[in-house]
């Protein structure tokens, strides 16, 4: 896989600092938990996949991961696909928005929601939420990422750039189009998809810094990184990868574009009712080239700690019990969210770093902590913008994917800014921003 972040200073939301942009030559500093736009250009090559965008952002330290061992920053993204090529899947999301509409006939109730929910939630943290994580990562490769990263020469820094990649340079011709299509009112997108993403960048030899309000990335050298992918809606999919990026900065125009690739990627269609249009599995391709980088077809690179080799019994009875209300995200918030929870001591509660000392992972953690498991599934229906899908309401619901990247935002947004970013109105303001609407507009529920 192959991504290029393009970064236009000149163009970010007013919120956004962007006189402590700070740039020393070799370093590049951002300010934290600030609204970033970016314009995106992604291939999936193995699937002869490609899409454009724009993602909305936000950059920040990230001393302990779920998902990278070494976290040292991260990006907790929220992307919106304006072109795509590739197959468009819209058999699951079209199933949902019709069992959605069936169920808004009935009122809904809140209390049985919430009851089904937490066995639910429960449930999945016990069986197959970190099992989805082991089976999506090749270790193996992410170690040559490492060694490829770690060995990287001094005297080649800076030789990767959008000068010297024709790769590079052609998907930051897209990205840079992309924002182009994003100011054009009359575009119209070619497939309503959103994305939610987390990038954990590494750092092994202290190339990087930060501070409770800023992070320093190096420029022109590769960093180590893990990204988590998660679609809910029309498709829905957990992908997870491992590769290396690097950061360049063009002062001149206060532009700073990344370039990532990644060699170990996995796909999971989590829904075995829609299998997707591509095979699940996991594609890997050698970091670079030399024996010490060579593949072994035979061997597997995942850990095997959570293989199962019978199938799950599931809910059971429950499930028959009190069946599922498919209709969370096609209400009003007011009418799902309670309030109590938007004021709950969960949201500094639910702590990667706590959660260490004393299970685990975070998902035990969670199972153990049942005042923060309430909290985390109660205030779920708050976080209305960033859980929406642009492919529109009530086309996805309350599964194991929603689950999972609403559990995995929280823990590792430290606790200070968990409540805010969870809550926060700007994950879906990229169009009000590009197109001078009211912003208003773009955080309505």
């Amino acid at each position: 896989m192959e991504q290029v972040w393009y970064f236009d200073f000149n163009e970010q939301d007013p919120s956004f600092e962007k006189e402590k942009i700070k740039y020393n030559g070799t370093h590049l500093e951002i300010p934290s938990y600030e609204t970033m736009h970016a314009g995106y250009s992604r291939s999936y090559n193995h699937f002869d996949e490609h899409e454009t965008g724009i993602v909305t952002l936000i950059s920040g330290d990230n001393t302990y991961s779920i998902v990278a061992d070494y976290s040292r920053a991260a990006f907790v993204e929220k992307y919106h696909t304006l072109t795509y090529s590739g197959i468009k899947d819209t058999s699951r999301g079209d199933y949902m928005k019709t069992m959605s509409d069936q169920g808004m006939q009935k009122p809904f109730n809140r209390r049985k929601w919430f009851q089904r929910s937490f066995f639910q939630v429960t449930y999945l943290l016990l069986v197959d939420v970190y099992s989805q994580l082991e089976a999506g990562i090749d270790h193996a490769i992410a170690w040559q990422v490492r060694r490829y990263v770690n060995s990287y020469p001094q005297t080649d820094i800076g030789k990767v750039s959008p000068k010297t990649s024709s790769s590079w340079a052609s998907h930051s011709e897209q990205a840079q189009e992309a924002i182009k299509n994003a100011k054009d009112p009359n575009f119209v997108r070619e497939f309503n998809k959103s994305e939610q993403h987390c990038k954990h960048f590494e750092d092994m030899h202290d190339s990087m810094d930060h501070t409770d309000t800023s992070v320093t990335y190096p420029l022109g050298q590769p960093i180590t990184v893990f990204s988590g992918e998660m679609v809910n809606s029309p498709m829905y999919y957990l992908g997870l990868a491992a590769g290396h990026s690097t950061f360049h900065y063009d002062q001149d125009k206060n532009v700073l574009q990344i370039f990532l690739q990644t060699f170990s990627h996995g796909r999971q269609y989590s829904d075995v009712k829609f299998p997707g249009p591509y095979p699940t599995g996991v594609y890997v391709s050698p970091v670079s080239e030399g024996p010490e980088y060579a593949i072994d077809v035979d061997k597997d690179g995942r850990t095997d700690g959570m293989l199962l080799l019978d199938q799950p019994g599931g809910m059971g009875p429950f499930s028959r019990r009190m069946p599922a209300d498919f209709t969370l995200w096609s209400r009003p918030r007011d009418e799902v969210c309670d309030s109590k929870w938007e004021d709950s001591s969960f949201w500094k509660d639910i702590d990667i770093a706590n959660a260490e000392l004393g299970a685990n992972s975070i998902f035990e953690y969670l199972v153990q902590a049942k005042h923060v498991l309430k909290g985390v599934i109660g205030g779920m229906p708050c976080a209305n913008i960033w859980m929406r899908s642009d492919y529109g309401r009530g086309t996805n619901a309350f599964g194991i994917n929603e689950i999972g990247v609403w559990i995995h935002a929280l823990g590792e947004i430290p606790d200070h800014k968990t409540k805010e970013m969870g809550l926060a109105k700007f994950w879906d303001s990229w169009e009000c921003f590009y197109r001078n609407k009211d912003p208003a507009l773009c955080s309505e529920d």
